[in-house]
C-alpha cells in the first residue's frame, strides 16, 4: 500500500475524469437527488477539459496514485517572482 504522485500525461484525461465524476457522485449524493447529480456529471466533457488542460496549461497537474488506482489530482502553478532561484 503506497501513495505515488507523478506528472499527469495526456493519457491519464480518461481517468482523471472518472476520479473526478465519482467524487463529484460521492460527496454529493446525500445532498442532491440522484437524477441530478448523473446530469450534471458530464463525462465527455470533463474529459476533453483535463486532456486540453493537460497539454496546453502552463499549470502543472498531478495525479495520486494508490495501489496502482488514481485517487486524486492536483495542479501546481509555476512561480510568477521573478526573484525566485529555485530551492
Amino acid at each position: 500500500m503506497s501513495f505515488k504522485v507523478r506528472k499527469a500525461l495526456a493519457s491519464d484525461a480518461v481517468e482523471m475524469a472518472y476520479t473526478k465524476m465519482n467524487a463529484f457522485k460521492e460527496s454529493y449524493k446525500e445532498v442532491f437527488p440522484s437524477e441530478y447529480i448523473e446530469k450534471s456529471t458530464y463525462f465527455e466533457e470533463m474529459y476533453y477539459s483535463y486532456q486540453k488542460a493537460i497539454i496546453k496549461s502552463k499549470d502543472m497537474l498531478f495525479v495520486v496514485i494508490y495501489n496502482n488506482i488514481m485517487v486524486g489530482m492536483f495542479s501546481v502553478k509555476e512561480c510568477e517572482d521573478p526573484d525566485f532561484k529555485g530551492i
